[in-house]
This record gives structure tokens, C-alpha cells and sequence, in this order.
């Protein structure tokens, strides 16, 4: 008994010892993030697509509501609106039927990168609107949302075509044609984190 009670002890100190050893990682540079989203925009060339954005970038910060979550003020680092927590840029799509937004959002807490969600909204979609409220016109939009080990980013795709013909194969292309943008942001966007020192 007094063997497996030393043998616990020792066991739950060597447990206690490499938990204080070990470093937290550290958080993503805001500069790292900022620097990351001007390379991926400079680096992405997608097909079919051209960047509406160019050069244009202004510094937008949003103010928060009045709110119990936190004690900022804007979206900002320190409340500084030279590093705002969002960078944003524009595409639309070559036949000008598909404009593109794409947000990079600060969050230092993410540690992982991974696919979080898609979400779509459409005149077709959403069959959990209650059946008398089906006929509310709604933009066809695919929202995809990824994690990237230091900031979030959100890609909307909307539909910005004057045919506003809302048939099952129409809302098929426009998700393939997503599927392709984002293929190719993907890959842009993973070159650039997989070299980070």
C-alpha cells in the first residue's frame, strides 16, 4: 500500500512539475496578422474573379453598442483605430454575377486551423423559416467561416445577378462556383501560414 500511495505521489508531482514547465503558447502577433492578410491579398490571383478592392484599403473601426461583454469600445486593439481587429477586400466575379467580401478578423485566441461553418440564405433555403414568412425575399448568400491559428476568417459570397432565377440548378452552380473561389483562396492563404517562423 505505502508503495502504490509513493508511486501516486510521485506520478501526481512529475504531473504538477511538466504542467508548470510548459509554456502557453503565445499569441499571434497583431503585426504577424496584419502583414498575413496584405500577403494573402498581394499573392491571390483568383480565376474568374477580380479584386475590386486594389489598392483602396481605409481604416474602418465599427463602435460597439452599449454591452455587458467586454470593456472595449470599438474593434480595435486598445480601442486604437490604427489596428483595427478587421481587414477587408472585394471581389466580384468576372460574368459580375458573384461579389465577394472577405473579413480577416483578429482573435489571437484561436489556436487551430479548421473549417468552422457554412451558412446559406436563400429564397429556396432555409425551410425552418415558419411557412408564412417563406415568401420574404432573401439575397442567395454562402457564408463560409474558417479559423486560422491567430484570426477568423469570414468569405460571403452573394449573389449580385440581375436573373434572380431561384431554381434548384441556378443555386447548384453559384455554390460550385463558391466552392472554386474558396479552393483557391484556401490554398493562397495555407502557403502563407505554413511559413510563418
Amino acid at each position: 500500500m505505502k508503495v502504490l500511495t509513493k508511486t501516486l505521489m510521485i506520478i501526481l508531482l512529475l504531473a504538477t512539475m511538466s504542467g508548470c514547465n510548459n509554456k502557453e503558447i503565445e499569441h499571434l502577433s497583431y503585426e504577424v496578422y496584419k502583414n498575413e492578410f496584405f500577403e494573402c491579398i498581394s499573392d491571390f490571383n483568383p480565376k474568374e474573379y477580380t479584386d475590386i478592392t486594389k489598392d483602396t484599403y481605409t481604416i474602418v473601426a465599427a463602435s460597439y453598442p452599449n454591452n455587458n461583454l467586454g470593456k472595449e469600445k470599438i474593434d480595435a486593439l486598445n480601442d486604437n483605430i490604427q489596428f483595427p481587429y478587421r481587414y477587408e477586400t472585394y471581389y466580384l466575379s468576372d460574368d459580375e454575377t458573384i461579389l465577394v467580401y472577405i473579413n480577416f478578423i483578429y482573435y489571437p485566441q484561436s489556436k487551430k486551423n479548421q473549417f468552422l461553418t457554412i451558412y446559406s440564405i436563400g429564397n429556396k433555403i432555409n425551410s425552418n423559416i415558419d411557412k408564412e414568412y417563406q415568401t420574404i425575399q432573401r439575397p442567395l448568400i454562402n457564408e463560409y467561416i474558417i479559423a486560422i491559428n491567430g484570426y477568423l476568417v469570414e468569405i460571403d459570397f452573394i449573389d449580385v445577378s440581375q436573373d434572380k432565377n431561384e431554381e434548384s440548378e441556378y443555386i447548384s452552380h453559384f455554390s460550385l462556383q463558391c466552392a472554386d473561389f474558396y479552393n483557391q483562396f484556401e490554398n493562397t492563404l495555407l502557403a502563407i501560414v505554413e511559413n510563418r517562423e
